[in-house]
């Protein structure tokens, strides 16, 4: 009920399992709520975290704490080392 509606037209698969509620998509990664406490704070926080080009590729976003969204499977953030001696 407090999906926004162009998620909520994505939706495909709800399971319960060892991670608590999660909800496939189309053609996105499974957002993993936990428990259904903080539903809309966690749709929200979903759909600003899909809307940013940024999170393109995550396998997953893990919702179960409010407010701290993880995208799983996004590749390291690339370090800028413009110092030829500077260590990786």
């Amino acid at each position: 009920a407090a999906a926004p509606q162009a998620l909520l037209a994505r939706s495909e698969r709800l399971t319960w399992g060892d991670d608590g509620l999660t909800l496939d998509l189309r053609d996105g990664p499974p957002l993993i709520f936990g428990t259904p406490d903080g539903a809309a704070d966690k749709w929200a926080a979903a759909a600003r975290v899909l809307a940013e080009p940024d999170a393109a590729g995550a396998t997953y976003l893990d919702l179960r704490v409010v407010g701290r969204v993880a995208a799983g499977g996004l590749g390291p953030v690339p370090q800028n080392t413009s110092d030829e001696n500077a260590q990786p």
